[in-house]
């Protein structure tokens, strides 16, 4: 794996979470707009697979993966839209079933 420095929550994730503010239930990884997060995460990830170093092509050729395991999600700070708790993978490095 390699160190990957996390930059602001993208403008579209930070958007949607005040809009569905009052919805907190709304606020799943299943609802969250990945588009715009997968942009930002490629351009950190330097277009790299956070796993394989594999050259990653596009949103279109990755999957978003969770450090904190979606299973431990409920142990403070972290909850499953948290931007510092995302990153990019190659479907074939997919390491964890929960997504």
């Amino acid at each position: 794996m390699r160190r990957i420095n996390k930059g602001p929550e993208p403008e579209e994730l930070r958007r949607w979470k005040e809009m569905n503010a009052a919805t907190p239930q709304n606020l799943t990884y299943a609802n969250m707009p990945k588009r715009g997060a997968k942009s930002q995460m490629l351009v950190e990830q330097g277009y790299l697979c956070a796993y394989t170093m594999e050259r990653i092509q596009g949103a279109d050729d990755c999957q978003v993966e969770h450090i904190v395991p979606r299973s431990q999600l409920s142990q403070p700070p972290y909850n499953e839209i948290a931007y510092d708790n995302l990153l990019l993978a190659s479907p074939a490095t997919r390491l964890v079933t929960d997504h």
